[in-house]
């Protein structure tokens, strides 16, 4: 490795170091940024960094906590690519409290100012080609121009430029422009429109009534036109609405969202409100139709039980427009429509509601509701992005009566439009997709034939830029790199890189010392091993998996198949039927809950502890207490890690196809195990901070795995000495002066299980019939030779199916 031991232990001595000082005083002397690009403005930086110089006392804790929060302001603009922080001893003396004095450089790397992209979407019949171009920083201020230029062979086309800027330099408020042309058909109702025009909005928080609430000002103003009626089919409505017509109007919207996810949430709720005011130019400019006033409201409640395995959503919408023209007619332009896999289901695209001849023509007023309940599928990995899904949505939508509005209300509550239904979704990184067989069960407002008696597929795309969820980690690209050790990730998400502090210096010094030099047992020598029960003898009396046999008691290990496949459940026999006649690869789909869920859980169990506790697993207590490793996260990954490279070795002998898929399924739930263990052990808010752990402790498995492969490249001999080495460095963080009966102890424990890993067939392993023998035990080959793995579980016994994999050993 890259890394000394030395440079570990001084590593993990601050990190300690640093958990033991959060209450010290110290004072920030100078903040400074560097690595900006040089056309971005000297005030625009010192702006982000004000909140910082307006306070200059700190604590340790409370200085660390606002760089991560400036940090994280600076990083929101997307200028950066990357932002951290350094932290180095100021230059002035200490304070008469004994405050210290410090210095803070924010580093960042510019992000690319240019980004060009081209491509060509398939679908709703028409074939688009688009152009997507961005230069940010435009002006020193993190300013964006973006331009966006979609035509289609067919049917639509559209031109859009995106001017946008901070307001006062801040990250909570933004001013944005845009131009827009754009042409689509609307075949709903046998016409076109084409808009052409601008709109300026301002954005930003929303000081009531909700904390965390954003909203939107701003101005429309539309050139409208109607056109290219389709000859022989328009109605008289549209014929009448064709031609062109202007609107000018001011909007404001209001936005809670608490929700986990906008795709696919889990939890939280969200509330969304939108008024919109039109009519600012005379009827000699335009027509005096486009006179309104205009409100929608939409709500959404989720909640999840027994895990996240059945997740319900509620969710409403309402809206009401109202004409201010002497004749009380609306646009058609500005009506609502209602239908469609993304708003009442059942239903035709914009179908639901009045309707002249053939052509749906959108109401004044609306009301919308449902509840849908997602479930995780049977035989499918638990973090699959599949869901079942079960859902009853009903809306009306209606003309408004203006003589008497409550009649209106009265027929959008008591005539509503209703559908259920059961399906699947998908989510997707950037969209949801849904495929629903929907059966109407009402349609009483102007059904115009929109009823869906059948499938029906939805598509709901993420609005702007995806959410990140995490580098995806492939094991073709392991190679050497440093590893470190992190005692204390939840402290705070900004990088220090060098702390100098003098108060700490001695805290540093003395917590290296002890790294180097553990505290001796006066009962234990180097001769010996660590703890008497590391001497007992697997005699042939004893059965590590007596306890699991008597689980699986009714399927014997030692049974034929077709016994087994006599025993074998309905469940079993529906699943293999189902993947038999939709042609699914059996082999393959077990990857994911074998490698990535039974093997994934018997690796993380070894150094198994809870945070803050002397609560061990039956293994951790082995190496947290016999083996003298100190309990934290980093410990726990490297002695996970260790177990996982044993899985990968075996998994490589598997058939290529299934090896890949099996490798990466292990490596994937590794690391959903450590972003679980740190959002939930580990109490850890921060996305920012688990990306940046994940990241680190991604470089360590790919130095560790690398360490521990080549002790397999060498013989016996000099390979147990590489493996011992490697086993050193990482598992023990290479301190010195250890007990070389523990690193005996630990290479003994390695070379038994891949001594069973080879004798065990392809089948059983694949299946997940395999366990870790207990650490403590030393085992003899005679003993290995007897080792049954453990009884085949009954959700992977199909009867009349004979698997890829070999049952030979």
């Amino acid at each position: 490795m890259a890394d000394s031991a030395d440079a570990l232990r001084a590593r993990t001595a601050l990190y300690d170091a640093l958990a033991r000082n959060t209450t010290l005083p110290v004072r920030l002397d100078t903040v400074t940024v560097q690595g900006a690009p040089k056309r971005t403005r000297e005030t625009f930086l010192r702006a982000q960094t004000g909140e910082l110089r307006a306070k200059s006392e700190y604590t340790l804790a409370g200085l660390l906590s606002a760089l991560d929060e400036t940090a994280a302001t600076v990083s929101s603009f997307g200028v950066f690519s990357d932002v951290e922080v350094a932290l180095q001893p100021g230059r002035s003396a200490p304070g008469s409290d004994g405050a210290v004095p410090l210095d803070a450089t924010i580093i960042v790397k510019a992000a690319p100012s240019t980004k060009i992209r081209t491509g060509t979407d398939v679908g709703n019949g028409d074939v688009t080609a688009y152009v997507q171009g961005s230069l940010s920083n435009v002006f020193g201020g993190a300013e964006t121009l973006s331009v966006d230029a979609k035509v289609g062979a067919h049917k639509q086309s559209s031109y859009l430029a995106t001017f946008t800027t901070p307001i006062n330099n801040a990250s909570t408020w933004r001013a944005e422009a845009s131009a827009l042309v754009v042409s689509a058909e609307r075949e709903w109702a046998a016409h076109s429109r084409t808009l052409r025009g601008v709109t300026a909005k301002v954005t930003g928080p929303a000081p009531w009534p909700l904390k965390g609430a954003t909203q939107e000002l701003g101005y429309d103003a539309f050139w409208r036109t109607i056109g290219a009626l389709q000859k022989g089919s328009a109605s008289e409505t549209v014929r009448a609405e064709a031609g062109e017509s202007f609107k000018s109007s001011i909007f404001h919207s209001y936005d809670y969202d608490t929700r986990n996810d906008v795709l696919f949430p889990t939890s939280g709720v969200h509330l969304k409100a939108r008024a919109e005011l039109a009519g600012f130019v005379p009827a000699a400019y335009a027509p005096a139709d486009t006179d309104f006033v205009k409100a929608e409201v939409e709500t959404t409640a989720v909640r999840s039980a027994f895990g996240e395995k059945v997740t319900v959503s509620l969710g409403s919408r309402c809206g009401w427009l109202y004409s201010l023209t002497p004749g009380g007619k609306s646009n058609i332009q500005d009506r609502f429509f209602l239908g469609g896999a993304n708003s009442v289901r059942g239903f035709y695209n914009n179908r639901l509601g009045p309707a002249d001849e053939a052509d749906s023509v959108g109401g004044d007023a609306f009301l919308a509701a449902g509840a849908s309940i997602f479930t995780k599928l049977p035989h499918v990995h638990p973090d699959s992005p599949l869901r079942l899904h079960l859902f009853a949505n009903a809306g009306s939508l209606l003309a408004l009566d203006r003589a008497d509005p409550r009649a209106t209300l009265k027929s959008l509550l008591t005539q509503p439009s209703a559908a259920a239904g059961v399906g699947l979704v998908y989510r997707h990184p950037v969209a949801r997709f849904e495929l629903n067989f929907t059966l109407p069960l009402a349609a009483l407002c102007g059904c115009n034939g929109a009823c869906v008696i059948g499938w029906q597929a939805g598509v709901v795309v993420r609005g702007g830029k995806a959410a990140a969820s995490g580098e995806k980690i492939h094991l073709h690209q392991l190679h050497p790199r440093p590893h470190s050790t992190m005692a204390s990730v939840a402290l705070s998400r900004t990088t220090v890189r060098t702390l100098g502090l003098r108060r700490l210096a001695s805290t540093a010094a003395a917590a290296a010392t002890q790294a180097k030099s553990p505290s001796p047992s006066p009962s234990r020598s180097k001769s010996q091993l660590p703890s008497p029960k590391v001497k007992v003898m697997l005699d042939a009396s004893y059965d590590p998996y007596a306890e699991q046999k008597e689980k699986f008691a009714s399927a014997s290990t030692n049974a034929s198949l077709a016994e087994l496949s006599g025993a074998a459940s309905w469940r079993a026999r529906v699943v293999l039927k189902f993947m038999q006649v939709f042609r699914m690869d059996i082999e393959e789909n077990q990857a994911a809950p074998v490698a990535g869920g039974i093997y994934v859980r018997l690796c993380g169990q070894q150094g198994l502890h809870a945070p803050g506790t002397e609560e061990y697993s039956a293994t951790a207590r082995f190496y947290y207490q016999d083996m003298e490793l100190t309990p934290s996260l980093s410990q726990w990954f490297q002695i996970t890690t260790l177990h996982i490279w044993m899985l990968l070795a075996r998994m490589r002998a598997l058939p290529q196809k299934y090896a890949v898929i099996y490798e990466q399924a292990l490596v994937d739930g590794l690391f959903l195990e450590l972003e679980r263990r740190l959002a939930q052990d580990y109490k850890v808010k921060s996305g920012r901070i688990i990306d940046n752990t994940m990241k680190e402790l991604n470089l360590q498995l790919r130095g560790s795995i690398l360490a521990y492969d080549e002790a397999l490249t060498i013989d016996t001999a000099k390979g147990d000495a590489v493996l011992a080495t490697a086993i050193w460095r990482n598992v023990f963080g290479g301190r010195k002066n250890i007990d070389v009966a523990h690193l005996a102890t630990m290479v003994r424990h390695v070379r038994t299980h891949l001594y069973v890993l080879n004798k065990l067939s392809d089948f059983d392993f694949a299946v997940g019939r395999f366990a870790f023998l207990p650490p403590w035990l030393e085992h003899n080959p005679d003993t290995v030779l007897r080792y049954q793995p453990p009884p085949l579980p009954s959700k992977y016994i199909f009867p009349g199916y004979e698997s890829k994999f070999s049952r030979d050993n």
